[in-house]
């Protein structure tokens, strides 16, 4: 399958003992290493159909039954043989802690007292805002995830746009490999030296964002940032 994935689409296997993805597709099976794959929404297409309302019963269930599944599932998996030579053991029962539900705060504003429930919150303006300026800020990405970059630059415009933050286009920052952290380096440090359109021989992002398809690759980016002190 790695050799497969190199031939065809020139991408590399990092992890020869990942798990794979199933997919069915009529009478035919297809396995995905999970390192390829990413998270996607719902199309509206699928939103409007007849099987949503039921999909979503599947999946917004109450915490007694969550519970109820996850306990399903280790008895299952601790019955298995395999786990009792191990010598595994799991309490089936989860710990019990006591706990207060605190009433909702209230803000004064103005001499206007405002009752901070949810709804609320999400109407009320930042206070002070700071505006990610062109090219004052920073995207990174790895190449075959352009769309994915795209689509979260959208969504932050649109989002921002609701809280009186101005957002406008990034510093775009791509590499060929998302374990390449040299590669990411040497581009941090043409922009921080570079010229940019004001000729301007030095400059710090606000802020760097950052779009990652593998958990495990998380630290190494964060010690560039790090060093060079940049937000992420």
């Amino acid at each position: 399958m790695a050799d497969y994935f190199k031939t065809n689409y020139g991408m590399v296997v990092t992890d020869h003992k990942q798990p794979l993805f199933l997919i069915r597709n009529q009478d035919r099976d297809f396995y995905l290493p999970p390192e390829f794959c990413l998270l996607d929404g719902v199309s509206d297409e699928v939103r409007k159909g007849r099987g949503m309302r039921d999909a979503l019963m599947q999946t917004r269930i109450t915490p007694q039954t969550k519970i109820k599944k996850i306990q399903d599932m280790c008895r299952e998996l601790f019955s298995k043989k395999s786990i009792k030579q191990w010598g595994l053991e799991l309490e089936p029962q989860p710990i019990r802690m006591s706990t207060s539900i605190l009433a909702a705060p209230r803000i004064l504003k103005q001499n206007q007292v405002i009752n901070c429930d949810e709804s609320v919150l999400r109407r009320l303006p930042i206070q002070k805002p700071v505006a990610l300026e062109h090219e004052k800020w920073i995207f990174v990405y790895e190449n075959r995830n352009e769309n994915a970059a795209n689509q979260v630059f959208q969504t932050m415009q649109m989002a921002s746009k609701q809280l009186g933050i101005r957002v406008e286009e990034p510093y775009w920052i791509y590499t060929d490999q998302e374990r390449n952290t040299a590669q990411l380096d040497d581009w941090l440090l043409e922009y921080m030296v570079g010229e940019d359109a004001g000729g301007k021989k030095f400059r710090f992002p606000t802020i760097v964002v950052v779009l990652l398809s593998q958990e495990r690759n998380y630290a190494d980016h964060k010690l560039i940032f790090d060093k060079y002190q940049m937000p992420s």
